[in-house]
């Protein structure tokens, strides 16, 4: 899997725009300098998690880093505010609160798809 990371990474780095200019340079760098930094920063990751003599994992699942629960969650929140997708301070309280009681959060709306169940609030007490 370095390989793959390697070749992947000096490619980005390669990429140029119509005038020759590399795209990590250019306005539009966003993007492809977003794509740099995770590359070294799951490699980073990997090795603290996985490949350290203390590591605690046998392996890392990358989905997991996705922001797809984080979607979930603020679907389920704004589907608690009915026909209101922008709730309030006070309303998103409200709701959070409301979600904190409840088990699990199944998202019913969004661009995501639940591989997992995945509890998002942990009650303690």
């Amino acid at each position: 899997w370095n390989s793959v990371f390697d070749e992947a990474y000096t490619y980005i780095q390669s990429l140029k725009d119509a005038e020759g200019q590399l795209m990590y340079k250019t306005r539009r760098k966003t993007g492809f300098i977003g794509f740099l930094v995770a590359i070294k920063s799951f490699r980073g990751i990997f090795h603290d998690l996985v490949e350290s003599p203390q590591a605690q994992l046998k392996y890392l699942l990358t989905y997991k880093f996705s922001q797809d629960h984080l979607e979930l969650f603020f679907g389920a929140v704004c589907a608690a505010g009915g026909a209101n997708t922008n709730p309030t301070s006070v309303q998103f309280t409200a709701i959070y609160k409301r979600l904190l009681l409840k088990t699990s959060i199944k998202g019913g709306i969004g661009n995501v798809k639940t591989l997992e169940e995945v509890q998002i609030l942990h009650i303690t007490g």
